[in-house]
């Protein structure tokens, strides 16, 4: 996440009259971010798990 985006979350988090769809909004990016590394890094411990058991 980089600080525009949690200086964003802050000002709409600490709003008198917030919805939850712009905290959605501003989440969103680090949401997808996250999702992508946590499938890449999942892939390669299985990748090195098979590996090792062939081992």
């Amino acid at each position: 996440m980089h600080w525009a985006e949690v200086e964003q979350f802050v000002i709409v988090f600490y709003a008198r009259s917030k919805s939850n769809a712009p905290i959605s909004n501003i989440c969103k990016p680090a949401i997808e971010c996250w999702q992508k590394r946590y499938m890449l890094a999942r892939g390669q411990a299985k990748m090195l798990l098979e590996r090792s058991k062939a081992a």
